[in-house]
């Protein structure tokens, strides 16, 4: 009993307690599992806008960037017409397979934060640029007249100098604010100092300067007046009769002098406009609709750039006819066979379609519109003659298939060929085009939709995102300088993947090894471009995806924009509209507008405006559309009904919501 080792018992006992105790299913030894932490957020901070810490990588830069480029095309809505906002594309690019896992380490906020101070210094160095142009060419202003009120105040921009052009002519003085002259084609004006100086630059000697030979003729006057002056000194004082007399000689000679200087003014300011229109591309007249610039500025460029593919992936800018016209035939075969689909798929429709269209509306406030188009309609139909019916289909565009909306979802435009368009139309109308009011933008988007469901009134009566009523294009063209266009058309001439790859093999971390000044700045100039081009300053990303959607605008693979064939069918009744009434060949015969010949001769040749509205004109490559040889209609008095209506359940929409937030009711 002594040599009994009682701890011992005691311990085996613990032991085989202890593994009583466990539960079944489980082995003695198990391996701990490993959980990974996710990586750490990573703040922006800024301050003063300078950036305190958190600086993104070039790898996280590159994906942001190229993430808005591409996934806020594939988010945008065709049928409705409604714009991505940044926030929606945010969350998607962090969703993205390809831009997701490189921006793990940054939430919502801290895009955000990059992407704002991002756009401030664009905006600063946009403004920089600016003022320091207009700021030289307010010394040469200076140089040939000092004692002018227009160029010793602010700045003589384009804008404000087309502004001071149209005002109306003061009591006093000139309309540039000055006392020493009266009319515009005095030496001493310096509104049309521009186009005087292009011409001497460019040894113009046209009738320009006729305003000037008109000396003679003031001559003349002022010898008639100092022979009245004479002639009333020698009468006498008393003689009512001669003082009458002299009063009307006066009166008649001021008058002519008047009529006389108004006429060589009016001669002088047509020179000038033509000269500026038509040799510095400089628009005299702007129109109202961003699209009609778009398809201005994408028709310009299609003769410049004709991009033949290599072996190597690459592409090189030709100019040959005959690398032209395979280009052509190329785009022509593809689109004969989406046309010849189109073809199958209208002639199996029933012709109770096209009674019943009239009747399909997305607006729940467009009901009692429907009886009065059936009226109208019928009224129509009973007061012409049987030569000028023809049947109407509603919308009087093409649809875009599957295919084709699939193969344009799949290109994505290349950011040279945004920045072009952005230069073009900053250029030539950027100090002229205003943004238009909220409820004109809306009713533009509403107008060109396809959508046949309901949609929510904070989508359809959304207004514009810009200012109504500034100069959104005026000054983007300075930050597009000659440099920065270089560059982006040499990234859009080679594939991105190889930025792609080499960003790829950077380490991710804060301590990477900085890339080389050409990725960096390739990568701002895609961001420059892509800020320009968004609802917040331009509003052309998404006028192109539109136009691309109703099937004007065509994204081949290398990301050229060009034309679709077959545009001139789906252009909308609205651009039709302002073509009558202010840039139509048959109004604008000096092409004051600068709108390309290619837009203004196709839409004429192939619409002609009758009584009731607009009819195409069909032509033998259109047998692929309408076998029947049916007529493509707008009616203008259903598209003021439509317009009227929208308006006043616009206004009724803004005013419940104004009463709402300002006084509760």
């Amino acid at each position: 009993r002594r040599n009994f080792v009682a701890p011992k018992k005691s311990t085996i006992t613990q032991k085989s307690s202890s593994s009583l105790a466990k539960p079944l299913g489980t082995t003695a030894i198990s391996k701990p599992i490993v959980v990974q932490n996710p990586p750490p957020m990573i703040p922006f901070k800024v301050s003063n806008e300078e950036v305190l810490s958190g600086e993104f990588t070039t790898v996280e830069w590159s994906a942001l960037v190229r993430g808005l480029f591409s996934v806020s095309h594939k988010l945008f809505s065709g049928m409705a017409l409604v714009s991505t906002s940044r926030k929606q594309a945010l969350e998607a690019i962090r969703k993205n397979d390809e831009f997701g896992p490189r921006l793990r380490q940054r939430s919502g906020e801290a895009l955000e934060s990059k992407l704002d101070h991002e756009s401030k210094e664009v905006f600063a160095q946009m403004e920089h640029e600016a003022e320091q142009h207009w700021a030289s060419q307010q010394k040469l202003e200076l140089q040939y007249s000092s004692d002018n009120p227009a160029t010793s105040g602010p700045l003589l921009t384009d804008a404000r100098r087309s502004a001071l052009r149209a005002a109306a002519r003061p009591a006093n003085g000139c309309k540039c604010g000055s006392s020493t002259h009266q009319f515009v084609n005095d030496p001493k004006c310096p509104l049309y100092e521009d186009v005087r100086r292009y011409c001497t630059a460019n040894s113009i000697n046209d009738a320009w300067n006729g305003g000037h030979d008109g000396k003679k003729r003031k001559h003349e006057i002022m010898m008639l007046r100092k022979a009245i002056k004479e002639k009333k000194k020698s009468t006498t004082k008393t003689s009512s009769s001669c003082a009458i007399a002299s009063a009307h000689v006066d009166r008649f000679a001021r008058l002519r002098a008047e009529t006389d200087a108004a006429a060589e003014e009016a001669a002088f300011v047509m020179e000038m406009e033509k000269i500026q229109s038509s040799k510095m591309k400089k628009a005299v007249f702007a129109p109202s609709l961003l699209c009609t610039l778009v398809l201005s500025a994408v028709s310009s460029m299609m003769d410049r750039y004709s991009v033949p593919e290599k072996e190597d992936g690459t592409h090189q800018v030709v100019s040959n006819d005959r690398e032209k016209r395979a280009d052509e035939k190329s785009r022509l075969d593809v689109d004969g066979i989406l046309s010849k689909q189109e073809k199958s798929r209208m002639d199996s429709s029933d012709d109770s379609d096209e009674d019943d269209s009239d009747s399909d509306d997305s607006d729940e406030e467009d009901v009692p519109l429907n009886s009065l188009l059936l009226q109208n309609k019928t009224k129509c139909s009973s007061s012409l003659p049987q030569s000028k019916l023809f049947k109407q289909i509603v919308p009087a565009t093409i649809p875009i298939t599957a295919i084709e909306k699939q193969s344009t979802s799949r290109a994505t435009p290349s950011p040279y060929f945004i920045a072009e368009i952005l230069k073009h139309v900053s250029e030539t109308h950027g100090h002229l085009f205003q943004e238009p009011s909220h409820a004109d933008f809306a009713w533009q988007q509403r107008h060109r939709s396809t959508l046949t469901s309901p949609l929510s009134k904070e989508v359809m009566f959304r207004g514009n995102p810009r200012t109504p009523g500034s100069l959104s294009f005026e000054n983007i063209r300075f930050v597009l300088n000659e440099e920065r266009m270089s560059r982006l058309r040499d990234a859009w001439q080679c594939p991105h993947q190889k930025i792609t790859q080499q960003l790829s093999r950077q380490p991710s971390s804060s301590q990477q090894q900085p890339a080389d000044r050409d990725t960096i700045e390739r990568l701002n100039d895609e961001w420059v471009v892509t800020q320009l081009s968004s609802d917040a300053v331009t509003g052309l990303r998404h006028e192109i995806n539109v136009l691309v959607s109703l099937g004007i605008l065509s994204i081949q693979a290398n990301g050229k924009l060009v034309l679709k064939q077959g545009w001139e069918r789906r252009t909308p009744h609205i651009v039709l509209n302002e073509m009558r009434d202010s840039w139509g060949p048959e109004l604008d015969i000096h092409n004051l507008f600068c709108i390309d010949d290619r837009i203004k001769f196709s839409l004429e040749s192939r619409w002609e405006h009758v009584e009731v509205g607009w009819r195409f004109t069909s032509s033998p490559e259109d047998s692929m559309f309408d076998d029947d040889g049916d007529e493509l209609v707008f009616d203008d008095e259903e598209y003021q009904l439509r317009e009227q209506i929208f308006t006043e359940n616009y206004t009724n929409w803004v005013s419940e919501k104004s009463g709402m937030g300002e006084f509760g009711v």
